[in-house]
């Protein structure tokens, strides 16, 4: 009776041993499963559209993957401030970015007023981003 037991105790300690510690081995580290990603503005200038006569902000974005898994998607906005408001443009990516990968995506704000000008390359910045 008394070995019938001690492996009933065996056993009942094991599955808890496994009870325990399998949660934190088997998720050692989720942040690396989430996309992650740098963002900088590569390139930018001022120009007047030949078609509408507007004056217009060019703008370069270069994303590189950081992360460990591919990106599928994603959102990037850009703030400028030029001599006269500040404008907001989102830049959405459906394309995938392999870990390590870059890709340059481009977008054009259309000034409100053609007087408008962009004081400095710091009046460019990374609003927000977010990946997929």
């Amino acid at each position: 009776m008394d070995s019938i037991w001690n492996l009933k105790k065996r056993i009942l300690s094991f599955l808890f041993t496994i009870g325990v510690f399998l949660p934190f081995s088997s998720c050692q580290n989720e942040a690396r499963w989430y996309p992650e990603a740098d963002v900088t503005i590569a390139n930018h200038y001022e120009y007047t559209d030949s078609i509408t006569n507007a004056k217009q902000l060019f703008i370069t974005c270069v994303i590189h993957n950081t992360g460990s898994t591919s990106i599928i998607s994603g959102a990037v906005t850009l703030r400028v401030k030029t001599d006269k408001r500040k404008y907001l443009q989102t830049i959405t990516v459906n394309i995938k970015i392999i870990p390590d990968g870059k890709i340059a995506v481009n977008t054009a704000i259309a000034y409100l007023d053609n007087t408008e000008t962009l004081l400095s390359d710091g009046d460019i910045s990374i609003f927000s981003s977010y990946f997929d």
